[in-house]
């Protein structure tokens, strides 16, 4: 039930506008049910999307930058007292053979999806809970699974994200917010590694992007050393020639 990109115009449209049909709730806790899921893939369109006529009580945005992602990598979600449980990925196992081989293999225990075959069905799995009238809005071109193989679009919200976070053939790890295509988190990936989170919204007030974080830790900490004077001693006369 998640919006896929059909080549051509989809993947080189740069701006589309839903109406949602009437009575159709577009509040959080109807349309963004589930744990959600983690996916990684190479960014290989956007464009922009809008829904107009969201009845009155929404909770969700309706301004969004519309990413297909080619994925590669996926996995649920997990939950515990209402705080997530970050998937274990990389995990070294030694296998012992003889009296002195060793040999090690790198598995990952909790991320079932680790090629774009098996990715795609966790990811169809989970959308497939997200109502279909909001997410495939398009009746004549809209699909319940890629028309594309392995391209998958993802909805984030306009308000916290910019165009020029997303470059086409950067590879890029998402969380959803619940079983649907909305995402709540997204982190630019280089070489496999974490480069840059782009927003997240677990642990802090909804929207509150990493920067911000960062910002307000800083202030803190200059107003709580603000009331203290320095006192100069044999570390700090020392000369920047000697670090060499």
């Amino acid at each position: 039930m998640i919006h896929q990109s059909t080549g051509g115009a989809a993947m080189t449209s740069r701006a589309t506008t839903q109406s949602l049909s009437a009575g159709v709730s577009w509040k959080a806790d109807s349309v963004c049910k589930g744990a959600g899921i983690i996916v990684e893939g190479t960014l290989k369109g956007l464009r922009t999307h809008t829904l107009t006529h969201a009845p009155a009580g929404s909770d969700l945005p309706t301004r969004f930058i519309a990413l297909q992602l080619s994925v590669s990598r996926a996995c649920l979600r997990k939950w515990k007292d209402g705080v997530e449980v970050l998937p274990d990925q990389t995990k070294t196992k030694v296998e012992v053979k003889g009296y002195i081989t060793r040999e090690k293999t790198v598995v990952h225990p909790e991320s079932s999806g680790e090629d774009p075959e098996a990715a795609a069905k966790i990811i169809s799995e989970s959308m497939s809970r997200a109502p279909s009238s909001i997410f495939s809005f398009d009746a004549q071109k809209s699909k319940l699974h890629p028309a594309v193989p392995y391209v998958f679009e993802f909805w984030a919200d306009a308000a916290l994200f910019v165009v020029s976070d997303f470059v086409r053939g950067r590879h890029y790890r998402l969380k959803t917010r619940g079983d649907c295509p909305v995402v709540e988190a997204a982190t630019r990936m280089d070489d496999g590694s974490e480069k840059e989170v782009l927003t997240y919204y677990a642990g802090d007030d909804i929207g509150s992007s990493w920067n911000d974080k960062i910002n307000r830790a800083s202030a803190l900490a200059n107003k709580n050393s603000g009331n203290r004077t320095a006192v100069a001693g044999p570390e700090d006369e020392r000369d920047d020639s000697e670090w060499d």
